[in-house]
């Protein structure tokens, strides 16, 4: 990509963010443009994107970027623990578990600056769990 392409690019995104709340919000199917591999649902905040896809597994795959690309075209990197946990809240997803999965080398994809988590229909067997000591935990 071009640098004009990336400087228009940047400068249309920092207006389109300024349209969105800090919060995640639903985006309506009719907003959406995929394609191939459509989502179940889609957010969106100034900040971030949120795609949920249905995996075979059982388990859902929560995609998650943000909404602004740097000097070389690609997502802003570094989502941290914390934004994706309050991002897996925010999305109605809170109370369910989820793991990143991190690939051998040969199977490492890298298109995009982006942040996978799966949302598990129950605990993994290998998480660490703090005791519960009321109703709400």
């Amino acid at each position: 990509m071009a640098k004009v392409e990336i400087r228009q690019k940047q400068a249309h995104l920092r207006r389109e963010n300024k349209l969105w709340p800090s919060r995640l919000t639903a985006v309506s199917e009719d907003r959406w443009c995929w394609q191939l591999h459509k989502p179940q649902e889609v957010w969106r905040s100034a900040g971030f994107l949120v795609q949920l896809f249905q995996a075979e597994s059982g388990a859902s795959r929560m995609s998650v970027n943000r909404t602004m690309v740097g000097n070389d075209g690609r997502w802003v990197d570094g989502i941290t623990w914390e934004e994706l946990m309050r991002l897996k809240d925010e999305c109605g997803h809170g109370h369910d578990w989820a793991v990143e999965v991190l690939p051998p080398n040969y199977q490492v994809v890298d298109v995009a600056n982006m942040r996978h988590l799966w949302l598990l229909p129950e605990a993994p067997r290998f998480a660490w769990k703090r005791e519960v000591t009321d109703a709400k935990g």
